[in-house]
């Protein structure tokens, strides 16, 4: 509900940097498809503008989900019909982000750009398949994907070690009942 949610959730859910969010203008919205094709970087402290992304398959196109869409909508961009979406140097979108996590206890915040390392190990939690997620993302190979950005989510470790304790116990098992016989 504050002015970082849009940058926040571009990050998390789409894997945008923040100078893909920062390229954002009102013509990257087709219907209902998000267009990821520039960025805003800052060069000795003045917003650039470039009308190409980092790397070709930086390029991309994402389905645009409806909350992320609402919030574009309520932008002053989006209301003028034209601009940029998120119009904030990279330094005011991160210490707004830093200071957010502080507000809420987190003594050891998480940078903004470990929201794509989130978004990335989300898929993999989900079992997305590398080729997807890698176009999504806009990572050229798996090796980027695997070494930098996928890492195991505490959360469902749990599940994961119970998974694999029940496929060996039922090979066990199996072996257990045949060495019986």
């Amino acid at each position: 509900g504050t002015d970082i949610e849009l940058p926040c959730l571009l990050a998390m859910w789409l894997s945008l940097s923040i100078s893909e969010i920062r390229g954002l203008t009102v013509d990257s919205v087709r219907d209902h498809m998000l267009l990821v094709r520039g960025s805003v970087v800052d060069i000795d402290g003045m917003p650039t503008h470039k009308l190409s992304n980092k790397a070709f398959d930086r390029t991309r196109a994402l389905p645009l989900p409806d909350r992320i869409r609402a919030l574009i909508e309520k932008t002053d961009a989006w209301k003028n019909g034209e601009g940029f979406l998120v119009p904030n140097t990279s330094q005011a979108i991160y210490m707004r982000w830093i200071r957010l996590q502080r507000a809420a206890g987190i003594s050891h915040p998480m940078t903004f750009h470990q929201l794509r390392h989130l978004n990335a190990s989300v898929m993999l939690a989900l079992g997305i398949p590398d080729t997807h997620a890698m176009q999504r993302g806009g990572w050229s190979g798996p090796e980027t994907l695997k070494r930098i950005y996928q890492h195991t989510l505490t959360a469902r470790q749990d599940d994961y070690d119970r998974r694999i304790d029940a496929y060996f116990g039922a090979l066990s098992a199996h072996e257990s009942a045949h060495d019986s016989q």
